[in-house]
């Protein structure tokens, strides 16, 4: 019974398919659209939004942030993009951005951005923990 079960699920899928006939570049955004992903998010950090959603783009794709310290409370009181890292294959984009939090310290992160809808940005911390080493 149990393996009916398990058919009548699995067979279908197979059929759908996980990417419905895309490329694995298909998921890659464009610069542009990575770098308002990543703006929303960290807009929403700074405004005491959380990160999962942190919004929607004006295309109406939801954004949604992968980023531990934000989740655990940190509080981030300024940011500024500091430059994209050149697109390369099918690895997501990568965006370096200097975090200040509100005791005034500064970080410098990468951020990956990649998805379709949702797109997901991932802190460079968060994104080795979840895909390995992140480049």
């Amino acid at each position: 019974m149990n393996r009916t079960l398990l058919l009548c699920v699995a067979v279908p899928l197979l059929f759908v398919g996980c990417g419905g006939g895309r490329s694995t570049s298909d998921y890659v955004p464009d610069g542009n659209h990575a770098k308002q992903a990543l703006t929303l998010s960290l807009d929403a950090w700074k405004s005491g939004g959380q990160p999962d959603p942190a919004g929607k783009l004006p295309s109406g794709q939801t954004v949604k942030a992968v980023d531990m310290f934000w989740s655990e409370g940190q509080k981030l009181s300024n940011y500024e993009i500091v430059r994209e890292l050149p697109a390369t294959g099918t690895d997501p984009r990568q965006i370096v951005v200097k975090l200040t939090d509100s005791a005034g310290a500064s970080v410098e992160a990468t951020y990956f951005v990649v998805g379709i809808d949702p797109i997901q940005v991932y802190r460079d911390k968060d994104y080795s923990r979840y895909f390995g080493d992140a480049k």
